[in-house]
C-alpha cells in the first residue's frame, strides 16, 4: 500500500468511527467511547497534514476527514466536557488530560475539618481480582462516609469484612455474576431495598412511574433467568443512594437491555430531593443516549465542574480511556470535589466525591 494510500485511509476510517459514533445503536454507542482521543488525534493530524500540504507533499483534499473528524466530535461531546471556558479553567483538567489520574487523595482542607461535608467512594473493584490488601487501603485513605462496592461476590464479601469495623451499617446484593453491589457506610439507614425481582414491590417506592419488571431487563446465566439490580437506601440525614450496574453493551441485546434499564432507574429517581444515582453505568458523557438518561432522571452529572475524569479501561492509554463510572445527584446536592483513584488489579478507577 502507496504512502499517499495509507495518509488518505487512516482519517477516512476515525472519520467513519466518529461518525457511526453518533447513532443510538450499540456499535455506535461503543465507539463513541472514544471522543476524546477522536478530538486530539484529528487535531494532531490536521498539524501533520496541513505541514505536508504546505510542503506540497500532498493534496489539500487530505485535510478534509481530519477536520470532519475534529468538528463531529466536538460539537457532540456534553458542553461540560471541554466545550466550555470552565472546563479549561480547572486545573485538575490539565492533570488528568495530560498527566494522568492522581494516586493520592486530594482533599481540601476545608472538606477535611468541615463536618456536614459528606464523602462517597464508589469502586468497581472487579470480581476477579485479589488485591485485596490495596482496596481496603484505598478504602482508608479515603475515609469516605459510605464506600459503593461493584462487582461484589461472596470472596470480596468476605475479604472485606475487616473494613466493617469502620463503616457499621451495610446493605448488599452479593451475587457471583460480577452484578453484585453493596453499601457500607457510617450512618444508619433507615430504608434498604433490593431492586432485582420480579415479584418485588416495596411501598416507598412509587410503582406507578416506574417498573422494574420489564422482560428486557432480563437476561440468562446458565439458562438461569437473572435480573439486573439496583439498591435504593436512605440514611438518617435523608441522603437517598441509589446504586446501578447494567449490562455493558457489547452486543444489540446488552445494549437494548442497559437502555431499559437506565431508563428505569432515571425514571425512579426523577424529583427525587437529595438524592445521589452510583455506579458502573456502562454508558459514557459521550454517548448518543448518555444526555436522555440524564435528562430524564433530573439529576446533574459531578463531572460537570471538574472535567475529564475517564474510569476505565485502566489498561488502555490514558485518552483512550472513557468515564463510566458516574455520580449523578440532584440539584439540592453541592458537589465540593471529585477525583479518580487507582484500584489495583481492576480495569476500573475509583470515584471518590465531596458533597453537602
Amino acid at each position: 500500500m502507496s504512502k499517499n494510500a495509507i495518509l488518505f485511509l487512516t482519517p477516512l476510517l476515525f472519520f467513519l468511527a466518529s461518525l457511526l459514533s453518533l447513532f443510538p445503536f450499540w456499535l455506535g454507542d461503543l465507539f463513541s467511547h472514544f471522543r476524546i482521543f477522536w478530538t486530539v488525534l484529528s487535531v494532531v493530524l490536521m498539524i501533520v497534514y496541513s505541514v505536508f500540504v504546505y510542503q506540497k507533499k500532498i493534496n489539500q483534499l487530505f485535510l478534509v476527514f481530519p477536520l470532519a473528524t475534529l468538528l463531529i466530535n466536538w460539537n457532540n461531546s456534553p458542553q461540560f466536557l471541554y466545550n466550555s471556558s470552565s472546563y479549561w479553567k480547572q486545573s485538575q483538567t490539565y492533570q488528568y488530560l495530560f498527566l494522568g489520574s492522581p494516586s493520592e487523595v486530594e482533599y481540601a482542607e476545608e472538606i477535611e475539618s468541615d463536618k456536614t461535608i459528606k464523602k462517597l467512594l464508589l469502586m468497581n473493584i472487579l470480581s476477579s481480582n485479589t488485591n485485596y490488601e490495596d482496596v481496603k487501603r484505598t478504602i482508608k485513605n479515603a475515609n469516605a462516609d459510605f464506600v459503593v462496592i461493584i462487582e461484589l461476590d461472596k470472596k470480596w464479601k468476605t475479604k472485606l469484612e475487616e473494613i466493617e469495623k469502620q463503616y457499621s451499617y451495610q446493605y448488599m446484593k452479593v451475587r457471583e455474576d460480577n452484578f453484585g453491589m453493596g453499601i457500607y457506610s457510617k450512618t444508619n439507614f433507615i430504608e434498604a431495598i433490593s431492586l432485582d425481582s420480579v415479584h418485588n414491590k416495596s411501598k416507598s417506592l412509587e410503582a406507578n412511574k416506574y417498573s422494574m419488571n420489564d422482560p428486557n431487563l432480563n437476561y440468562y446465566i446458565n439458562q438461569k433467568k437473572m435480573r439486573q439490580p439496583c439498591i435504593e437506601v436512605k440514611n438518617t440525614n435523608q441522603i437517598s443512594i441509589v446504586i446501578a450496574h447494567p449490562t455493558p453493551p457489547i452486543t444489540s441485546k446488552a445494549y437494548d437491555r442497559r437502555n431499559n434499564y437506565l431508563q428505569e432507574v432515571s425514571l425512579m429517581v426523577n424529583k427525587k430531593p437529595k438524592t445521589l444515582l452510583v455506579g458502573d453505568l456502562n454508558c459514557s458523557p459521550f454517548s448518543a443516549d448518555y444526555q436522555k438518561f440524564l435528562k430524564r432522571s433530573g439529576l446533574k452529572d459531578s463531572q460537570e465542574s471538574f472535567g475529564f475524569q475517564p474510569t476505565w479501561n485502566t489498561s488502555f492509554p490514558f485518552l483512550m480511556q472513557t468515564p463510566i463510572d458516574h455520580v449523578w445527584h440532584s440539584d439540592d446536592i453541592e458537589i465540593l470535589h471529585r477525583q479518580t483513584l487507582p484500584i489495583k488489579g481492576s480495569d476500573h478507577k475509583a470515584v471518590l466525591v465531596s458533597f453537602r
